[in-house]
C-alpha cells in the first residue's frame, strides 16, 4: 500500500472554499439553496429527521441573523455555512459529539473534511474572542474567516497547530506509547506539537527523544490529517530509530513498548489476546500502522 492510497478521516473536503465570496457572502445568502451545519460546544446538532445539514426554511430567522456564522464554501451550486449555537439554543436539537458522529459514519466520507473545517473555525472564534494586541473584544468578519478589532484595527485569522505523529521503527519492530487518558490497553504512535523554528523532521526527533529516550535517524513524510479537536494538523512521519533502549518520560507517557510487525497486523485485524489495542479508524495513527504493514 502506498501512502497515496490512504485517505485519513477529515482529509477529504468536497467544498470549494470560495475565498472570493467571503467579503460579503453573509449579506448575500440564498435561502432557497443554502445549507447550514449547526454546532454547539463541539457537538453536531441533528434535527428531528436525524439530519445535520438544514435549509434556511428549517431554522428560526433570529438564529440565522444572530448566531455566529461561518461560510464554509460551496459545491454544485449550494453554499454551506456553519452556525454556532449556545447550549440553551441547542437544546431543541439532538447533540452528538463530533468524534462519535464521525465514528458512526453518519455522513459520507467526503463530508468529514467539511465537519473538520467547521468545528476548527468555530472553536477558534470562541477561544480568540479578544484582540491579542489591545484586549478589546473583536468582531467576526470576512465570512467568518477573520476577526477585526474595532479599537486598534488589528486583524486576526484562524490558527492551526501542527503536530508530528511518528511511526517509529527499528527493523521489524515498532514503538508504541500509552497516554494516561487512553482507554484500557490502547497504545498508539508517539506524537507532539511542533515548536517555533523547527522543521517537522527536527520536531519528530526531538519529541521521540524527549518522550522515550530513543534516538531518531532518517525521517520521511508519509501523510497528514486535519484534526479538529480543536484545530490541529497531524503530520504523519516515519522515523527510523537508531537506538531501542527506552527511558520513558512519565509526565508524558504512562508506558511505551516495542512490538513486532506481526503483532501490529494482528491488532489491526482486531486480535483481543494481545497486550494492546491500536488507535481507531478515524485516527491517523492507525493509518500509519496500516501503511507500515502493507
Amino acid at each position: 500500500m502506498n501512502a497515496t492510497d490512504i485517505q485519513p478521516v477529515f482529509s477529504v473536503n468536497m467544498l470549494d472554499r470560495m475565498d472570493v465570496l467571503r467579503p460579503d457572502i453573509l449579506d448575500n445568502r440564498h435561502p432557497d439553496t443554502d445549507k447550514y451545519l449547526l454546532l454547539s460546544k463541539g457537538n453536531v446538532l441533528l434535527n428531528s429527521n436525524k439530519q445535520c445539514f438544514m435549509s434556511a426554511a428549517e431554522l428560526p430567522q433570529t438564529l440565522l441573523m444572530d448566531a455566529l456564522c461561518v461560510f464554509l464554501g460551496g459545491v454544485d451550486g449550494i453554499h454551506y455555512f456553519a452556525l454556532s449555537l449556545s447550549p440553551e439554543l441547542a437544546e431543541q436539537y439532538e447533540a452528538i459529539p463530533l468524534r462519535a458522529f464521525v465514528t458512526a459514519e453518519s455522513v459520507p466520507n467526503e463530508q468529514f473534511g467539511l465537519l473538520a473545517e467547521a468545528n476548527s473555525v468555530v472553536s477558534w472564534h470562541h477561544s480568540h474572542a479578544y484582540c491579542s494586541r489591545c484586549g478589546t473584544k473583536s468582531v467576526p468578519a470576512y465570512g467568518g474567516w477573520r476577526r477585526d478589532c474595532p479599537s486598534c484595527g488589528a486583524q486576526h485569522f484562524p490558527r492551526t497547530d501542527p503536530v508530528v505523529i511518528m511511526l517509529v521503527t527499528h527493523g521489524d519492530q515498532c514503538l508504541l506509547g500509552r497516554s494516561y487518558n487512553f482507554p484500557e490497553k490502547r497504545y498508539s504512535c508517539l506524537a507532539g506539537f511542533m515548536e517555533p523554528g523547527e522543521t517537522f523532521e527536527q520536531a519528530a526527533r526531538r519529541e521521540l527523544w524527549e518522550e522515550s529516550g530513543v534516538k531518531g535517524g532518517a525521517v520521511h513524510f508519509v501523510l497528514n490529517q486535519p484534526w479538529p479537536f480543536p484545530s490541529n494538523l497531524m503530520i504523519g512521519v516515519h522515523v527510523e530509530a537508531q537506538t531501542t533502549d527506552l527511558t520513558i518520560d512519565l509526565k508524558e507517557l504512562q508506558d511505551a513498548m516495542w512490538v513486532s510487525k506481526n503483532e501490529i497486523k494482528a491488532a489491526l485485524l482486531g486480535d483481543q489476546t494481545l497486550p494492546f489495542i491500536v488507535a481507531p479508524k478515524e485516527a491517523i495513527a492507525r493509518n500509519l500502522l496500516e501503511y507500515w504493514v502493507s
